[in-house]
């Protein structure tokens, strides 16, 4: 069953702040895993993008607990949704 929902890019952000500072994700060479901020790019499918400073390094399992926590957070029953990471450009460089 598709989902056609659309949730607020701060509320989002608000679920990614909270859900990565109660069970921060394991540093990845000695370096925190910071998450910059997350938004819907697509509502059919849902797909949720979010930003981080390694973003091909996520863990399986840390993506999974982001996603099931997605899914209580929101109280969305249906299991139609993506997340994708995406490498956030430093502004120093």
């Amino acid at each position: 069953k598709d989902i056609n929902i659309n949730i607020s890019t701060s509320q989002i952000n608000m679920w990614l702040n909270k859900t990565t500072n109660m069970q921060p994700h394991s540093r990845i060479k000695g370096k925190e895993v910071k998450f910059k901020y997350a938004t819907q790019i697509s509502s059919n499918p849902f797909v949720i993008k979010i930003f981080s400073n390694f973003s091909k390094e996520i863990l399986i399992s840390y993506r999974r607990f982001l996603l099931n926590n997605f899914y209580e957070f929101f109280k969305i029953k249906s299991k139609n949704i993506r997340i994708i990471f995406s490498k956030s450009k430093n502004p120093y460089n």
